[in-house]
């Protein structure tokens, strides 16, 4: 956060539900001391206890995106991981996101040809005493496409609305994808732009 530190920026930081207490607390005494008041805890009501892999990675992306949308003004939602550091000075990430037209609404890592699970991998799960539970072989969802990619992402203002307001689209991969397990695969080095 020191790095990418600027009193524009905002950042919402998801701390794992089973984290220590201590955690919290250094996290509470940073953002409160913090000149800009720009870091932003997510409360005890959007924290989740996260399994690698499970749908709980998802929920908590989804609550700090909800928090950034109702409480922030951004042009940019940007997910980053604890362990993420930037390669490029603030001046150069500013200006390069200022270049983007506003029509891009989000950069993501998607493979640009629907995914066919191997049925061989492919399984239903439930998590369970912060594990993922296996329970039986999963069909592909009937009627969508599904699409693999990254869990870090740059979306738009207009994309994370469409987001968390449509009701026809996102509720259907929701319903199916928190069944599923996040599957590390090599990176790949195309972007796809979405608008």
């Amino acid at each position: 956060m020191e790095a990418l530190q600027e009193e524009r920026h905002h950042f919402v930081v998801h701390v794992d539900g089973k984290a220590h207490a201590s955690v919290t607390a250094g996290l509470e005494a940073y953002a409160t001391s913090h000149p800009s008041r720009n870091v932003h805890l997510l409360g005890d009501h959007l924290r989740r206890n996260v399994s690698w892999g499970g749908f709980e990675m998802v929920r908590a992306t989804l609550n700090g995106a909800r928090y950034a949308h109702e409480a922030l003004r951004y042009d940019w939602l940007i997910n980053l991981s604890g362990a993420t550091y930037p390669l490029q000075p603030n001046e150069v990430i500013v200006a390069r996101l200022a270049r983007l037209p506003s029509s891009a609404t989000s950069l993501m890592e998607v493979d640009p040809k629907p995914a066919q699970p191997m049925p061989t991998t492919w399984h239903y799960f439930v998590e369970c005493d912060h594990r993922l539970r296996r329970l039986w072989q999963l069909r592909p969802p009937p009627g969508i496409n599904m699409h693999t990619g990254s869990q870090w992402f740059m979306l738009g203002a207009p994309f994370v609305a469409w987001l968390l307001e449509d009701k026809k689209l996102v509720p259907l991969y929701e319903e199916y994808g928190k069944h599923t397990m996040v599957r590390s695969r090599a990176p790949s080095s195309c972007f796809a732009r979405f608008s």
